[in-house]
């Protein structure tokens, strides 16, 4: 009897391993259980997106979005529910049903160069959006920093 229960632990030992590697090597390759990359980009598919601490609904709101198409950042996943990263560097889970495949960028901060003649049109809180990344590219919009 006493070997039987041996064996028994050592075959429920060998299964939990057995799933903790099979985890270990989905986080090594960066494929999720949802089969997509981790880490990939998304935006927020609302206006009122909440970021929780933890992945469900018990968890507490740690933030409210108000920016539809906020781009964000997937970390991780467990079930329905995205650890994203935003620009700001908030961490939290958002459910996935908010979150869309569509990719934003935000502007935040200015450390583009622009040609001397454009210089003088920029403000203190503006960055220029050229064409291409050619030294004769036309400019196509003037940004200011924050703007999804």
């Amino acid at each position: 009897m006493l070997r039987f229960k041996y064996c028994l632990i050592f075959i429920i030992a060998s299964a939990f391993n057995q799933v903790a590697t099979s985890a270990q090597k989905l986080i090594k390759t960066g494929i999720s259980s949802s089969g997509l990359a981790i880490p990939r980009y998304a935006s927020l598919k609302s206006d009122r997106v909440k970021l929780r601490v933890g992945p469900g609904k018990k968890y507490r709101t740690e933030y409210i979005y108000v920016v539809k198409n906020f781009p964000v950042k997937i970390i991780a996943e467990f079930d329905n529910w995205r650890k994203i990263n935003d620009v700001d560097g908030s961490k939290g889970w958002i459910h996935a049903s908010m979150l869309s495949g569509n990719r934003y960028v935000v502007l935040v901060r200015k450390n583009f160069f622009s040609r001397k003649e454009l210089a003088r049109h920029i403000a203190k809180n503006q960055s220029m959006l050229f064409s291409s990344n050619t030294e004769n590219s036309s400019p196509v919009a003037k940004i200011e920093l924050g703007t999804v």
